[in-house]
């Protein structure tokens, strides 16, 4: 069976370098339940997140790819709106069990995501209902030690000075939850749960189910929630535990107000089970600046469960006009790259090709 898949390119850079297997602190598997110690181990930096790749999106058609963002492509729905939250000053107040399908949330609080539950706690009287804003120019806001060398766990719920203003709130969670549809048009489809920034650490669950967790708060974290979803046309609960601090929090002291929660995007994203998982395009210009190329690497993923033959990845490439979303084909330049050859179930491989310009890109 023949397939070909059209990559459409809108300038000359859209560039990702990915790195060869799985980056260090990346972990893969089907436990239960965590151990609830991730969030003070910086020995692991994700459960079951996918790899880091560039930033674009399947459409189901040219024009709608020519829109570019994702909010245009019919495989992206949003889950931005109001969700159900819960608010607590430290871990041992959180609702432990609130992942649970079963669990009643009727009565908490609604709150808009994207949000930091800061902000979205002011009253009119000026009081906060869940807990403070923090500010701090470059310092841990949390008690901490660097001494002695091998004492990296516990830092974040360690005792501070009483003057300190998470001596009263130690760590705050915002447990959060709602419910969503998968539309009937994405069958057959891998289903992606992204959030696009969560301060500063949580864990994810899908109708109960443990799926993996997250640190690096301004990042993409994206989830592939395919096996964990209700049969088709059932609704499905999605369950977010969001933690103040954590180790990684280290790494984010810049000088800056700590807000936490989810405070950007979160979306679901159908992708096919044979995808272009990552792909890296570097433009070039000869010596007399007249003749510009594109060399291009695709990462090709099969996520079936069958082998696979047949397919191409071909290329337009579309020229935006300056402070406009509309873009226009540079006719003539395309190129194509043949799978040569089977790629196995859940195999990867890097096609590469080069795509001419010529004259036509001016600088």
């Amino acid at each position: 069976m023949k397939k070909t898949y059209l990559l459409l390119l809108t300038g000359l850079i859209c560039s990702s370098a990915w790195a060869d297997g799985t980056l260090g602190g990346y972990f893969y598997n089907q436990q239960a339940a965590p151990t609830g110690w991730e969030w003070q181990s910086p020995d692991s930096v994700a459960v079951n997140k996918q790899q880091p790749h560039a930033w674009f999106f399947s459409f189901r058609n040219i024009e709608e790819a020519r829109k570019v963002l994702p909010e245009n492509s019919s495989y992206w729905k949003s889950l931005d709106g109001l969700w159900k939250f819960h608010w607590a000053p430290n871990p041992d107040e959180r609702p432990k069990d609130f992942y649970r399908t079963d669990y009643d949330v009727s009565q908490w609080d609604d709150i808009k995501v994207p949000m930091n539950w800061n902000l979205a706690g002011l009253q009119k009287d000026g009081n906060n209902k869940y807990g403070d804003p923090l500010y701090s120019n470059q310092r841990v806001i949390f008690q901490h030690s660097w001494q002695p060398m091998n004492d990296w766990k516990g830092g974040v719920m360690r005792t501070p000075p009483t003057n300190w203003m998470t001596y009263r709130n130690r760590n705050e969670v915002g447990s959060y939850r709602r419910t969503f549809s998968v539309p009937a048009d994405w069958k057959g489809q891998q289903i992606y749960l992204n959030f696009d920034g969560v301060d500063s650490f949580f864990y994810l669950y899908i109708n109960g189910k443990y799926v993996g967790f997250s640190k690096n708060s301004r990042n993409l974290a994206e989830f592939d929630i395919t096996p964990y979803l209700n049969k088709e046309g059932e609704e499905n609960t999605v369950a977010v535990e969001v933690y103040r601090h954590s180790d990684g929090s280290f790494l984010e002291s810049q000088d800056m107000f700590r807000l936490p929660g989810i405070f950007r995007t979160v979306a679901l994203v159908a992708k096919p089970q044979v995808q272009v998982r990552d792909i890296k395009a570097i433009p070039d210009l000869d010596e007399t600046y007249s003749h510009a190329t594109l060399h291009i690497s695709a990462q090709l993923q099969n996520l079936s469960k069958k082998a696979i033959k047949g397919y191409t990845l071909q290329y337009s490439l579309y020229a935006n006009r300056l402070y406009s979303d509309d873009n226009d084909l540079m006719e003539g330049v395309t190129a194509s790259t043949p799978l040569v050859g089977k790629l196995n179930s859940k195999g990867e491989i890097v096609l590469e090709t080069t795509l001419d310009a010529a004259n036509k890109v001016k600088l």
